[in-house]
């Protein structure tokens, strides 16, 4: 009962911790370090819960068997759905990087892209740690040069703040623990800080 207890507690200090954003108002970049650390610590604190007892094991020396069995039981289902989920983020992400580097290099300025045949508005950075910029042939033709040089510098910003790793590990914790409270709205507050900081 013990780690059963331990771990429910950790489910509700993590989902304490994304209701209680609201409360405490703030300005500018620190508003949005805080969005960040409420959106990843609460699944991380649930996953480093699970894993400890997953190592201290299933028997205790003051709970019946079949209570320490099934919190450790809990715990490793836990475990194993974000050990998969995380496994298929990476997978994913191999595939899309497998494609990316199928795609021709070009440069504007001092910018090097992967130019995507496609009449479709496309610009993204695309890979988790090295990722790169892909546009699409059909936002190169719709937009004026002032339009693209804008994009640009965008894009580098995503760089410069390691927007996409950030936005995996978001991802994987949004998937890991399902019960975040207004993540879209948190997630907003955060862009917003990083763009008025």
């Amino acid at each position: 009962m013990p780690h059963l207890l331990m771990f429910s507690l950790a489910l509700g200090l993590a989902w304490l911790l994304r209701a209680s954003w609201r409360w405490f108002p703030g300005r500018s970049i620190q508003d949005g370090i805080r969005s960040l650390i409420l959106l990843v610590v609460p699944s991380l604190f649930v996953l480093m819960t699970a894993i400890s007892i997953v190592v201290m094991g299933p028997w205790g020396n003051r709970m019946p068997y079949w209570q320490g069995l099934l919190s450790h039981l809990v715990a490793t289902v836990f475990i194993i759905h974000a050990s998969l989920s995380l496994g298929q983020l990476l997978h994913r992400n191999f595939k899309v990087m497998k494609f990316v580097h199928t795609l021709p290099i070009q440069q504007i300025d001092r910018s090097q892209f992967r130019l995507l045949e496609s009449s479709e508005l496309f610009i993204a950075r695309c890979g988790v740690m090295q990722n790169e910029l892909v546009i699409s042939q059909g936002l190169l033709n719709a937009c004026s040069s002032e339009q693209i040089e804008a994009m640009l510098a965008h894009e580098r910003a995503h760089l410069l703040y390691q927007d996409v790793f950030w936005s995996a590990m978001i991802y994987w914790c949004k998937i890991c623990c399902p019960f975040s409270l207004r993540k879209r709205a948190m997630e907003i507050r955060c862009v917003n800080a990083r763009a008025s900081g």
